[in-house]
């Protein structure tokens, strides 16, 4: 859904970009070189734009003039957060974002866009009170239309704290899109959903239930040939049903979701998908949410984001949290097709059975102190079991290879644990 709504406003969002072009005293070379590495940021292609930023990062004319290297610091580390190398893309955004916050209006589409990405990079891994500060700056800075998408983002990333800031920014967010003539019924529809979704956890059901299906409207109704949004509409229909006690609306709208089409649904075969223990993070037997997320190619999973959550803020980012760390078997993710694979929502409640890890787990857990102690923490301490698994592969071959039998029992081990 982020992806979606991104897509959508992205028109808006360049308009305010472009209008912020620092001045470059360089020769025509490199301004031509500087503008097609901007226009490929404005189309989605980071990889092309970040090599052209790198090279013109040691030109003469960027050591020269400081507000440039600002700017490229910015466009560069937008597209570090997007190409997932986020640590990298926000030290290079706040390294630029001083020397164009001080230039005021004249930079404010890059300020906000700036601010858009280290919210993103935030609300990635689940820090929520990290990226509902950022969408705030961008949208503070931003003017007309080019504040919907950070007011969309500030309402997904507080609308499970009940404090009224979710609902003004996407009422806001509706209202500008409605305003736009540049906005179609179906853009308008996804502002909405958004809005919609708020509404819903703000137990305000029937509010909710009646703009989802003015959204569907907008989007054609339910017919055969569907888009993302399309999809996510049509399954926000059919939790909003369900809350409204309309079991057989809420049936008809999850089966043109294509729910339930793929003979060998992934979840029977992901290689970690633990439900959290009740307890854990302060959950009952009596919260449950629904998380939507995506899966990668190498089966990590992606773009977690609660849809709806019963015990608030609590509840959502302790199942929003368990989700992050599932994972799948690149093999199996490659049986998956992809429009399933871009986002899959899923409802959780917490688990009452009692866990047990075996008997040999002391012995584990003594070995694993010991190789942090003797090593440092190991390069896959903080990824998914499917992101983990080529990095303990090349450190076994590594260590074989240099005769390392510390780092050559480390990786053993941890191949057995993720086996």
């Amino acid at each position: 859904m982020i992806a979606t709504l991104l897509a959508l406003v992205a028109a808006g969002q360049a308009a305010s970009s472009k209008n912020s072009r620092p001045p470059v005293a360089a020769a025509t070379t490199n301004q031509q070189r500087f503008d097609a590495a901007s226009a490929a940021v404005e189309a989605g292609r980071c990889a092309d734009a970040l090599a052209a930023f790198e090279a013109l990062e040691g030109t003469p004319a960027s050591k020269r003039n400081p507000l440039l290297g600002a700017v490229l610091n910015v466009r560069k580390g937008r597209c570090l957060v997007h190409l997932a190398r986020t640590a990298e893309g926000v030290a290079a955004i706040r390294r630029g974002l001083p020397a164009l916050e001080a230039k005021g209006e004249s930079f404010a589409g890059d300020v906000s866009l700036g601010h858009l990405a280290i919210g993103d990079a935030a609300a990635s891994r689940l820090d929520y009170d990290e990226a509902g500060k950022e969408y705030q700056a961008a949208a503070a800075v931003a003017k007309g239309s080019a504040r919907i998408l950070p007011l969309l983002r500030l309402s997904q990333v507080t609308m499970f704290d009940h404090d009224g800031r979710a609902l003004a920014a996407a009422n806001e967010a509706r209202g500008l899109a409605v305003q736009d003539t540049g906005y179609g019924k179906k853009d308008v529809a996804v502002v909405q959903s958004q809005y919609a979704r708020v509404l819903l956890n703000e137990g305000r059901f029937p509010e909710a239930y009646t703009a989802l299906k003015d959204s569907l409207a907008k989007q054609g109704g339910l017919t055969t040939t569907v888009r993302a949004a399309d999809v996510a509409t049509r399954s926000d229909l059919a939790i909003a049903a369900l809350l409204n006690k309309r079991t057989d609306d809420a049936r008809l709208y999850l089966a043109y979701t294509g729910a339930g089409r793929m003979q060998d649904a992934p979840f029977g075969r992901a290689a970690v998908m633990a439900a959290p223990a009740c307890g854990e993070g302060g959950l009952t037997p009596a919260d449950m949410a629904i998380v939507e997320f995506s899966i990668e190619r190498d089966g990590r999973v992606a773009g977690v984001y609660p849809i709806y959550a019963t015990g608030g803020r609590r509840a959502a980012m302790a199942f929003a949290n368990a989700v992050q760390g599932w994972s799948w078997r690149a093999d199996t993710v490659a049986k998956i097709p992809a429009f399933f694979r871009y986002a899959t929502r899923v409802e959780l409640r917490c688990s009452k059975a009692l866990q047990s890890n075996g008997i040999l787990a002391p012995l584990t857990e003594t070995a694993q102190s010991w190789f942090v102690d003797k090593l440092g923490a190991a390069p896959w301490s903080d990824q998914s079991d499917a992101a983990a698994l080529p990095l303990q592969r090349a450190e076994l071959d590594r260590a074989r290879a240099a005769g390392d039998q510390a780092r050559i029992a480390r990786a053993a081990l941890a191949l057995h644990l993720n086996g």
